[in-house]
């Protein structure tokens, strides 16, 4: 019976040690993975921009995605909306968000124009912006589109949104409007903040976890060495 007890206890350790290494190896390869799609941002963000004819050509291209832009176009003012609860620089907020038909292009892009404050006291109410008339040129970012996030209703009106539809802009303006968004950079202007915040990409949450199961492996052996090995000898 002791045996069996032995061996019982012996098979039940070593498969908590090797989950607990398979799982952290898995980890690991997880913070592998995250940190190459790292590196694939940072070496499309240090690429030529693209203008307009290489844009409407290339796009949407997984690989374009993060790369420079300098885009000349017309700001559709009347199709500004505004994308509710973006923090910046820790302070609740909205990202401006405004379609640029492009010049000589039959294409439209959305550009995230910038940030501005939430007011608190009424939530319709929106901080003025300045919107340029005639051709502009815009510098930014290829970018998602932004992400869907939990409706409690139904289709959403107005002008401030939770979900910004790439439906409703194709619908809405009968052109070929970008599957991708536009993240302008630049300093602070026409209104609006542009601090934008490097996503976390989640790397020293894998690597934490990945020492957390290398940790339970080696603490499940050791364990197992003190009292199976160790105290049996002891006790003989």
């Amino acid at each position: 019976m002791r045996i069996n007890r032995f061996l019982l206890v012996s098979v039940g350790c070593a498969s908590l040690v090797l989950l607990g290494i398979a799982l952290g190896i898995w980890q690991m390869a997880r913070a592998d993975y995250k940190i190459s799609l790292r590196q694939a941002v940072e070496a499309a963000s240090a690429l030529e921009p693209l203008h307009n004819s290489d844009f409407q050509a290339r796009l949407p291209e997984v690989g374009d995605m993060h790369r420079r832009v300098q885009l000349r176009g017309q700001w559709l003012v009347d199709q500004t909306i505004y994308w509710d609860n973006i923090p910046m620089a820790d302070r609740a907020g909205l990202v401006v968000l405004t379609p640029l038909k492009l010049a000589d292009q039959t294409g439209v892009v959305l550009v995230q124009r910038g940030w501005i404050a939430r007011n608190f006291q009424d939530r319709t109410q929106l901080h003025p912006i300045e919107t340029p008339t005639g051709e502009v040129t815009v510098e930014g970012l290829v970018s998602h589109w932004p992400s869907q996030r939990i409706s409690l209703g139904g289709t959403e009106q107005g002008h401030i949104r939770q979900n910004p539809q790439l439906a409703e802009y194709r619908t809405l303006l009968g052109a070929q409007v970008a599957s991708v968004t536009i993240r302008q950079t630049g300093p602070a202007s026409e209104g609006m903040l542009r601090e934008w915040s490097r996503p976390d990409d989640g790397v020293n949450m894998h690597k934490g976890y990945a020492f957390q199961w290398f940790s339970l492996s080696a603490l499940v052996a050791a364990y197992y060495f003190w009292f199976q090995i160790v105290k049996r000898k002891q006790q003989t």
